[in-house]
């Protein structure tokens, strides 16, 4: 059984990644769990003695909890993957293939469900996390799906645009052009979204041309993973 550790106080499994993630995993009842919070240390190793998968939320609270169920599934040797909504790269453990360290968590539910569909049809196969991560043409529908996002935000700044203030550390919006970069530079990507970002700083342009940017950028991704 694999456990997925996710936290869904305000029923945002549901509502943010375009489907019904609860109602998707429902389909794999002899798959997969999901825990929106453990409540006796009991319940937590019964599950960690039959658990093939570890998939967990950084944030999964308490902390101390995340931390005890992560060092449970390495000493086991239990396959992990920790997802979270901070990171834009996949860090892999260094030593360990079958530990995903960092992953983005729109990444990792993007691909969750083909990847069950997949244990599914194959239950002769050992679960292979490698084929959670490299699914295909992630880069290119999340790289439209940012183009979209930017693109309304933008319509609604017409007027009064500011590179500096709309793209602030934190926002979604420099969140969503930072991750841009990540698909076309994965290894230096902080540099070069730096050297864009100074481009942009020091220079006054308006919401359409930063617009036609973002489409250059997205066309560019496009073309290197199609």
């Amino acid at each position: 059984m694999i456990y997925l550790f996710d936290d869904n106080e305000f029923g945002q499994m549901s509502s943010n990644y375009g489907v019904d993630m609860l109602e998707e995993l429902s389909n794999f009842p002899k798959l997969i769990k999901h825990i929106n919070k453990v409540a006796k240390n009991e319940e937590l190793d019964d599950m960690l003695k039959i658990a093939t998968a570890i998939f967990i939320h950084a944030s999964f609270s308490p902390s101390k909890l995340k931390d005890y169920i992560c060092k449970k599934a390495e000493e086991r040797h239990i396959p992990l993957v920790v997802f979270t909504g901070q990171e834009p790269t996949t860090i892999w453990d260094d030593k360990n293939p079958k530990i995903i360290r960092k992953i983005k968590k729109d990444r990792f539910y993007h691909y969750l469900i083909p990847f069950l569909k997949h244990c599914q049809e194959y239950p002769q196969e050992s679960l292979e996390i490698r084929k959670l991560v490299f699914g295909k043409n992630y880069e290119v529908e999340k790289s439209l799906i940012i183009q979209d996002r930017l693109g309304l935000f933008l319509s609604f700044r017409t007027d009064i645009f500011n590179y500096e203030s709309d793209f602030k550390i934190s926002t979604q919006e420099r969140k969503d052009l930072l991750e841009l970069f990540f698909f076309l530079y994965p290894e230096n990507y902080e540099i070069e979204f730096l050297n864009f970002h100074n481009r942009f700083k020091n220079q006054q342009t308006d919401a359409r041309s930063f617009f036609i940017e973002i489409k250059n950028l997205v066309s560019t991704i496009i073309h290197i993973y199609e």
